[in-house]
């Protein structure tokens, strides 16, 4: 992402807003349960990792470098986590009338949708 916005709250807005236009679409963060044995791990350990921070509330300016931000695990969970906790929010519904989202965290799928005025997440059964 180019010209991140300054709050976690345009982010979600930012990242919501590039999806599909699809009558449904999926939301996946890749999530190694064991690290150690993730595919990705020796170039991650490579790059090094930024500093823990507590990602809280939409409304929380963004570190300045977002990019190192992102190279800590936790930092990602925990944005990740919020993205969902945002889209699901009431104030999301009418975006996600026009576009349901699967969204697939933890290796947990999740569907969002908004039935009667009312945003729910429904959690998937595995197949």
């Amino acid at each position: 992402m180019k010209d991140v916005p300054p709050t976690k709250k345009t982010i979600s807005q930012r990242i919501f807003g590039s999806l599909p236009a699809a009558a449904e679409t999926i939301f996946s963060k890749e999530s190694y349960v064991d690290r150690l044995h993730s595919p990705k791990s020796a170039e991650q350990d490579r790059r090094g990792c930024g500093e823990k921070f507590i990602v809280e509330g939409l409304n929380i300016l963004r570190p300045v470098d977002w990019k190192t931000f992102l190279t800590n695990y936790e930092n990602k969970k925990s944005f990740i986590h919020l993205l969902l906790e945002y889209w699901s929010s009431p104030s999301m519904m009418e975006e996600i009338v026009r576009r349901p989202i699967i969204f697939i965290e933890g290796g947990q799928a999740l569907k969002l949708a908004c039935l009667d005025g009312v945003t729910s997440v429904e959690h998937l059964p595995e197949n």
